[in-house]
């Protein structure tokens, strides 16, 4: 019977399962993580820094990811969510309001950041004429950073904290304060939950049929034409390369043929004078004896 009372006094009064056993597992799984994304994080971010061929405007959409992540990590896991999981308790309750914001906030950017990536990798594959303009790259990531910031402080500055709403041996100190009216979560989580999640899975998988369609079609319709322009290639290659063979020792022959024709010639020309000199030689000698 007290064993009992006592199990069930360790659970917290609201019904939450969450106990120093669950903080315990998530802050394992947290912590050991963190230390590589944090070192891979700060190296791309270098990388960045000194590669300028790295800040191409296509790139962009992967940089303003990168530091959101970063700025989550350092603004928000490292100093807050990793402590409360190790003492079960936040000891601020400002942190809290900082905390749930900053959270919310920086969730929403990466969400919606992610849909753009998907819907910009659409468009660079299959819109390539499209320049790499600050509209076509740069706009959309302001607009969105614009529009969750604005929509996080109207909801926030419209829907005040009572006293005791914060509760600081909650994640997220319980939530945001706009939890209090369903209309403004539902609309809050349709905004930053759901569509972005649809864009993702939407345009992934148009993207997939379109890549996967193109390939089978190009399988299907174009290898014989393929095959006879590779043959025809080939065989105009072989024709050059014969040429080529033959050609030469056409030449070869033909001034061969002009060397030994002129050498005969010379030969001719030399034996043609060669004779007379010895003929009028033999006239002389005649002459002389019969003298």
């Amino acid at each position: 019977m007290s064993h009992n009372l006592s199990s069930s006094s360790s659970l917290p009064s609201d019904g939450s399962i969450e106990t120093s056993l669950t903080r315990t597992i998530k802050l394992v799984l947290f912590a050991v993580p963190l230390g590589p994304s944090l070192m891979c994080s700060l190296y791309i971010m270098l990388c960045f820094v000194f590669e300028s061929n790295l800040r191409r405007r296509t790139n962009h959409v992967m940089i303003a990811i990168i530091i959101i992540d970063l700025i989550e990590l350092i603004g928000d896991l490292i100093p807050i969510s990793l402590p409360y999981l190790y003492t079960g308790c936040i000891h601020n309750i400002f942190i809290c309001l900082y905390w749930v914001t900053g959270n919310y906030t920086l969730q929403g950017i990466a969400a919606w950041y992610m849909a753009w990536a998907s819907i910009d990798r659409y468009l660079l594959i299959f819109y390539q004429l499209l320049r790499p303009t600050f509209i076509r790259h740069d706009l959309p990531l302001l607009i969105i950073g614009i529009f969750i910031v604005s929509w996080y402080i109207i909801i926030t500055f419209t829907h005040p904290c009572s006293e005791d709403w914060f509760d600081k041996t909650k994640f997220l100190c319980g939530g945001p304060c706009f939890n209090t009216s369903a209309m403004t979560a539902t609309i809050d989580w349709i905004l930053i939950v759901l569509i972005p999640a649809l864009l993702i899975i939407v345009v992934n998988l148009v993207l997939l049929e379109k890549v996967l369609f193109q390939k089978c079609r190009r399988l299907s319709g174009s290898v014989r034409p393929t095959t006879k322009k590779y043959r025809k290639r080939l065989c105009h290659r072989q024709r050059r390369v014969a040429a080529m063979i033959v050609i030469p020792l056409h030449r070869q022959k033909h001034s061969y043929d002009n060397e030994r024709n002129v050498v005969e010639g010379q030969h001719l020309n030399h034996i043609s004078k060669v004779i007379p000199v010895q003929e009028s030689e033999s006239r002389l000698r005649l002459n002389t004896q019969t003298i």
